[in-house]
């Protein structure tokens, strides 16, 4: 039978904060310093830990529209060079708790161009482009720098840059093929030089397919989902593996070498859901010798595939 300890006090927070402030120097592990590489520490899980498993999205924000719209259509829907949602922890929105998933599909690389623009007097000029002639991209580009309608341009410069995706890079007069080009364009009798640099290496863009399924409206009731969803049983454990979660549990295991038994266990995490899960490691929730523990993991990246 699964206990489950429902007051305050279940959780050391020194020893996890550890795991939490471990994570920021993973990169000097790879290098070879002597902080532990092999970290596991298991304390007993609270209602309060299984109920914050949910990250609750508040009225008003972006996030808010996104589940809003999410949960009305079925499913949503966008693309962009960053996620809409943080992550993909299930969410408590209006009272009620859903769980996210996502599918991410790359569709395609956007360009990086900066914009250099500068005055250079009222004559007209071989090859001079009017503004009102240039595309809506262009346009768009161009009015984050240049001076308001009713600003004296004499002596302006100014610099703006913006990513462009390939439909917008074929419908431009401005950007082309060339890594820099510059243009005189027209606006209002005035010409400004501009002068146009791609940037660094494309940036993929990507198209985010949220679903998000209702799983309770109460706490409890997201409580008794957690535990089916999350908790797996640490079982059939060779005796190294044991001796490793038995520290865990009771001071921490933290060793500076990665033991084969260590690696299984991770192999045995990774296999599951984790609450948070990096390359680095993460939490786990696990159900050991009838008792439920939260489970923070370290080890070095790419320990296992």
């Amino acid at each position: 039978m699964k206990m489950r300890r429902d007051g305050t006090g279940g959780v050391n927070i020194g020893r996890r904060g550890f795991i939490k402030s471990a994570a920021v120097a993973s990169v000097a592990l790879v290098a070879g310093c002597t902080d532990p590489q092999a970290v596991l520490v298991l304390d007993e899980a609270t209602d309060d830990d299984f109920a914050g498993i949910a990250r609750e999205v508040r009225d008003g924000t972006d996030e808010a529209e996104t589940v809003a719209e999410g949960v009305e259509d079925g499913s949503y829907v966008t693309e962009g060079r960053v996620e809409p949602l943080d992550g993909t922890a299930p969410v408590l929105y209006d009272g009620v708790y859903y769980d996210v998933t996502v599918d991410v599909e790359t569709v395609g690389e956007d360009v990086e161009y900066a914009f250099a623009v500068e005055y250079v007097g009222d004559e007209a000029v071989d090859g001079e482009v009017g503004y009102d002639e240039l595309p809506d991209v262009d346009r768009e580009a161009l009015d984050g720098v240049l001076p308001p309608e009713d600003a004296e341009p004499e002596g302006f410069e100014g610099e703006t840059g913006g990513l462009y995706t390939e439909n917008e890079v074929e419908e431009s007069v401005l950007v082309t093929d060339a890594d820099a080009e510059t243009w005189t364009v027209v606006v209002n009798g005035a010409r400004f030089s501009v002068e146009v640099r791609r940037g660094g290496e494309p940036v993929e863009r990507h198209e985010y397919r949220y679903r998000f399924e209702e799983v309770a409206d109460t706490r409890a009731g997201f409580v008794d989902w957690a535990l089916a969803e999350y908790v797996f049983e640490l079982e059939d454990l060779s005796d190294e593996e044991e001796a490793i979660v038995e520290e865990a549990i009771e001071d921490g295991y933290h060793e500076g070498t990665v033991e084969d038994a260590f690696v299984s266990l991770v192999e045995r995490f990774r296999g599951y859901r984790a609450v948070e899960s990096e390359e680095w490691g993460g939490e786990w929730l696990v159900d050991y010798d009838g008792t439920e523990y939260v489970a923070d993991l370290r080890h070095p990246p790419r320990l296992v595939e």
